[in-house]
């Protein structure tokens, strides 16, 4: 693998290559995220865009998928819970959040409080 020289100092190299990058994607996007897990994640991003002036794009719910597989993968399963969802969802979509005088964080946790599991 090629190394990459950063401001003239550091050395990086890469920790993967492009088929193992590629390999992880696809193991990552074939975890199951069942009908009702996807529609959880479309409720969590839809209070946030009634909740704030700007709220979780339809981009930001699909990013909050890929990261629940890959949550899921690292917990050892092949399907998403939503505890995957609720654990990840702070770190994907707060950052995506303007609400005035609250903070995407605590948007998020209001989000994961106030909608329902089902």
């Amino acid at each position: 693998m090629q190394q990459y020289i950063l401001h003239g100092e550091t050395e990086l190299s890469p920790v993967v290559d492009l088929d193992e990058l590629r390999h992880a994607r696809a193991t990552s996007a074939a975890i199951t995220a069942e009908p009702p897990v996807r529609e959880y994640i479309t409720r969590l991003a839809a209070y946030t865009r009634e909740h704030a002036e700007l709220g979780v794009s339809p981009r930001g719910s699909i990013e909050l998928l890929r990261t629940s597989q890959a949550r899921a993968i690292l917990d050892g399963r092949g399907y998403v819970v939503p505890d995957d969802v609720q654990r990840e969802a702070p770190a994907v979509f707060a950052h995506r959040i303007i609400a005035g005088d609250r903070d995407g964080v605590r948007l998020v946790a209001e989000a994961l409080d106030d909608v329902p599991v089902e």
